[in-house]
């Protein structure tokens, strides 16, 4: 069976400059395989739909990490459409 550990990353820790890095050195430093962390991030980073936001997350891809989207409440759900989301 197949288990991962679960991180919610916060808007504030995922717009961070440093946020990929500190992430990669931090897993390295535990020797933890990145395939089994999955990064929740808000919904409100696939709404923003900006060049940063996706080069943070295509970075973290690259390097082996899993990207699931959480929602840490309803605010952003009940303002904005399903069809706003790339790919949707």
């Amino acid at each position: 069976m197949n288990r991962f550990i679960g991180m919610k990353i916060t808007l504030v820790r995922f717009y961070s400059p440093d946020f990929v890095e500190r992430a990669t050195a931090i897993l390295q430093a535990k020797q933890r395989d990145r395939s089994r962390i999955e990064l929740g991030i808000n919904e409100i980073v696939l709404f923003n739909q900006d060049s940063y936001s996706l080069g943070i997350l295509m970075t973290m891809r690259a390097r082996g990490f899993t990207i699931t989207v959480e929602n840490f409440g309803d605010r952003c759900a009940k303002h904005l459409a399903p069809q706003s989301i790339p790919g949707g």
